[in-house]
């Protein structure tokens, strides 16, 4: 992504799977996957829609980017 100057968040993800589960439950899910040999790992917590949609980088909490393209389409343009 650096070497082409895209945002790695806008970039298609395929082949990944993102679970929504209980935070009971997490734990299991991913002592499972592991088992399975599949890397998996918690990566974020729903909260309340007035939340909005944040992410947590270095300590400190900024809006989540939206793309209206997937940065690759950028290669192509």
């Amino acid at each position: 992504c650096t070497a082409f100057e895209l945002n790695p968040l806008g970039v298609i993800s395929s082949g990944a799977l993102l679970i929504g589960c209980t935070a009971d439950s997490a734990a299991a899910i991913l002592a499972a996957l592991h088992d399975a040999n599949i890397t998996a790992a918690r990566i974020g917590t729903v909260r309340p829609p007035s939340f909005g949609l944040q992410l947590r980088r270095d300590g400190h909490l900024t809006p989540l980017p939206t793309f209206s393209v997937d940065e690759i389409t950028r290669l192509f343009a």
